[in-house]
């Protein structure tokens, strides 16, 4: 779906890898809108 709009927001635990791991993970699925949030503080 071209119109799906796939939102990723991590804490400040969350390991570098496992964050590129998922972007990685969601760009081979086919997704082409990510947005990325940043954590709260």
């Amino acid at each position: 779906n071209p119109n799906l709009i796939v939102s990723l927001k991590s804490d400040r635990e969350t390991a570098y890898e496992v964050f590129i791991d998922v972007l990685d993970e969601l760009k081979l699925s086919g997704s082409e809108r990510i947005s990325i949030a940043s954590p709260e503080e």
